[in-house]
């Protein structure tokens, strides 16, 4: 049954479409990694899991939160090298700093808007003082 035509609910079939698609995936490239090499194109070669992922490695793959956020999915390899910070993700720096000064920035934002806000409301903008 159709409730909400045209709209944009999340529900449960939101993420059961999300988690057929990296199952699928993650079969493939398993199958991919007992091939022989010279069977495999350049993009399957990047992409081939030849062991099988734990369950903690299976379990944070397939339920990572963002996956309906970020897209459709990404592959096991992708995400394993992510995690572990190798391959093309090895050079990523880190956000911490970043993250640290801009809230820094957002923090005496507000104090100096609380500091203004005592002193000059709106009320106090349509008197006779204000306007002197």
């Amino acid at each position: 049954m159709i409730k909400n035509f045209g709209g944009y609910d999340m529900d449960v079939t939101t993420y059961t479409m999300v988690l057929t698609a990296k199952l699928s995936a993650l079969a493939y490239c398993y199958k991919d990694g007992g091939e022989k090499e010279e069977k495999l194109l350049p993009e399957q070669k990047d992409k081939k899991v030849e062991k099988l992922p734990n369950v903690l490695e299976l379990l944070s793959y397939v339920y990572f939160p963002s996956a309906c956020i970020v897209g459709p999915f990404f592959e096991f390899a992708d995400f394993k090298m992510y995690i572990e910070k190798t391959g093309r993700y090895a050079k990523i720096p880190s956000s911490t700093k970043h993250a640290l000064l801009v809230f820094l920035r957002a923090k005496l934002c507000l104090v100096i808007h609380m500091g203004i806000a005592n002193y000059c409301y709106p009320a106090f903008c349509g008197t006779e003082e204000y306007a002197a």
